[in-house]
């Protein structure tokens, strides 16, 4: 059975994921351990009443449903599979509409969409982030679907950066906050791609037409190692037809309770209706917000800004925010 690591943890695999770094065996790697199968032929019993969550996709459509099942959990993607999850959060099964789904969509499904969820269900704090190194520090972006998270990441990384993970992240809280990387790989859309000069017959697809692409060839440009946190940015895409458009990128610091806000929307959460879970995470995230500056990096809308974007933040990182463009004081 294959082993990999990710997100700290060692997974075993009954298929090959080819986007995960295999596991070395060393003793500096993770000890925890996720099973996952992805040939379970039987289907998971489904209760309508023991529904806890509903999630549409950004078109509208019911994208996930979990619930509640004998033995664990059931999330449910409409269509196309469902997973059974142990209630520890140790195993994982996909089965029920395996058949009629793509190998690339599973792996696309498990490891973007089912096991961050399941690092909060086993009690890792994962964050919905694209991040990068620089200069030995961690930098990580938030923002909603389409804010360029992962347009920006790649930029960064094609210019000289490491890639720590795209759109899944691990933190933990010592002395300083600690970001654990995820896999080696980032997803854009087609014009991303154009943009960053990335010949789309080389990217590999991740799902049905329509989908993100995968960017190849990062493995290289990849960290394995844990970082610390220095810079959370939270991205603002201008749409053109804002009032009073600005369009040289700024950086504006934010509130404490703004960043509050900002990292509580952005964190993964199995369950929602936990009590426990949300307060475990609500007390980590408070320790995030006094650690780490959170600043709200915005972006006009337009592809031949990202260079002055790239450079902005290579600036703030190095402690030279003072110099970048458009800097500002907000309370």
């Amino acid at each position: 059975m294959p082993s990999y690591s990710v997100y700290g943890i060692r997974l075993d695999s009954d298929v090959l994921l080819p986007e995960l770094t295999p596991y070395s065996g060393s003793e500096h790697e993770p000890q925890a351990v996720m099973r996952v199968r992805l040939q379970i032929a039987r289907l998971i019993e489904f209760d309508p009443d023991a529904v806890f969550l509903r999630h549409d996709n950004i078109d509208g459509q019911e994208w996930l449903i979990c619930a509640t099942t004998r033995g664990g959990y059931l999330l449910r993607f409409p269509g196309l599979a469902d997973f059974f999850v142990s209630e520890g959060g140790d195993e994982i099964e996909c089965c029920g509409l395996c058949d009629a789904t793509s190998r690339d969509m599973l792996r696309h499904l498990l490891l973007d969409a089912v096991i961050p969820r399941v690092l909060d269900l086993r009690g890792l704090e994962a964050i919905h982030a694209t991040a990068v190194a620089i200069d030995g520090g961690a930098c990580a972006f938030l923002g909603p679907t389409g804010a360029g998270k992962s347009t920006l990441a790649t930029s960064l990384v094609r210019s000289g950066a490491l890639l720590l993970g795209d759109d899944c992240v691990v933190l933990c809280s010592a002395r300083e906050i600690v970001l654990t990387p995820g896999y080696a790989g980032t997803r854009l859309w087609g014009d991303s791609l154009d943009a960053l000069g990335i010949y789309p017959a080389r990217s590999e697809t991740i799902g049905d037409d329509g989908w993100k692409r995968r960017v190849p060839d990062l493995r290289r440009n990849f960290a394995t190692e844990s970082l610390p946190l220095k810079q959370i940015y939270r991205l603002n895409r201008l749409t053109d037809n804002v009032a009073d458009q600005t369009y040289a990128p700024r950086i504006e610091r934010m509130s404490r309770a703004e960043s509050l806000i900002e990292l509580a929307s952005a964190s993964y959460r199995f369950n929602p209706t936990d009590r426990f879970a949300n307060l475990r995470q609500f007390r980590f995230l408070e320790q995030v917000v006094a650690k780490v500056p959170i600043k709200k990096l915005v972006v006009p809308n337009d592809f031949a800004a990202l260079p002055a974007v790239r450079e902005m933040v290579l600036a703030d990182m190095s402690g030279h925010e003072r110099d970048s463009v458009g800097f500002l004081e907000v309370c």
